[in-house]
């Protein structure tokens, strides 16, 4: 138990120390949408992807600080999705921390970079059913944990930018010494992100 603390709050730690240290240089706050993308697909159906209510759509915020050409932060997305008796389970995925690399520089108008992070996603039943009481509701909880590399690029406004990437999974894995089940998910996400920037 103490280990999952100590894991806990370094995430925190790193998550918030960044700020006011490096707030001065370069900060991003954006929103975004992911989604899956099967090893198969044409280029030609992504824009359908993205607009398709059928696939999990993933929409969140996201953070970033850049201080030059390296950078930190993390993208949170969620879905909330109702059955055909109108209940409710929520889905998550989450880069919970990357780093990234900017080759021109995180100010410049064109920004390819690249990512390497860690994150999680899973799902969760939201309805009548208690997850905690009930034993047969049990496997309405799935989580998953993954590594991550990302590369996208980016087009930097005067205080605002909008982009791209691309994220790839090279291992998916369940929550390791639990029974929890592990969360599907596709090895490939694209997503399209836009924000402000300080």
């Amino acid at each position: 138990m103490w280990k999952m603390s100590c894991i806990l709050f370094l995430i925190l730690f790193f998550s918030f120390f960044p700020f006011p240290c490096f707030a001065s240089d370069h900060v991003r706050l954006n929103g975004g949408v992911c989604v899956d993308l099967n090893e198969n697909q044409e280029i030609e159906t992504i824009p359908a992807e993205l607009i398709n209510e059928d696939n999990n759509q993933f929409w969140g915020l996201g953070w970033e600080v850049i201080l030059r050409k390296i950078g930190m932060g993390g993208n949170y997305y969620t879905n909330f999705m109702q059955d055909e008796v109108r209940e409710w389970t929520v889905q998550w995925y989450s880069e919970v921390f990357f780093l990234s690399y900017h080759f021109f520089g995180g100010s410049s108008f064109l920004d390819p970079f690249v990512q390497a992070g860690l994150g999680c996603a899973g799902s969760v039943y939201l309805g009548e059913t208690d997850i905690f009481l009930n034993k047969e509701s049990a496997g309405r909880l799935s989580l998953s944990i993954f590594p991550f590399v990302s590369a996208g690029l980016a087009l930097n406004f005067d205080g605002y930018f909008i982009g791209a990437k691309c994220n790839y999974l090279p291992v998916i894995k369940p929550v390791p010494v639990t029974d929890i089940k592990i969360y599907d998910l596709m090895n490939t996400q694209l997503s399209l992100f836009a924000g402000l920037s300080f």
